[in-house]
């Protein structure tokens, strides 16, 4: 599973991200991304599903001594489902 930065340099950095995304120059890097995602959500929905199967799924384990592997355990395999479009 993945951790949590929250280092001083990380909350910084956030909060430098925040700052300038109120400045002109953020603005407009904004409009730039925001016309990128339609742009791809546009190209996601022309793609049809199929059917993927994982060959290494038999070797992926959690560490069993702790209570929340099977929440998590689901959890990756719902995130690879919505990935490949089921």
């Amino acid at each position: 599973m993945l951790g949590v930065d929250e280092s001083k340099e990380q909350t910084r950095r956030i909060l430098a991200m925040q700052r300038k995304s109120h400045t002109l120059t953020g603005m407009m890097e904004n409009k730039d991304e925001a016309e990128i995602i339609f742009r791809h959500r546009t190209f996601q929905r022309m793609l049809q599903p199929y059917i993927v199967v994982n060959p290494f799924a038999d070797k992926l384990f959690y560490d069993d001594g702790c209570p929340s592997s099977t929440h998590y355990g689901d959890l990756l395999w719902q995130n690879i489902q919505k990935k490949v479009g089921h």
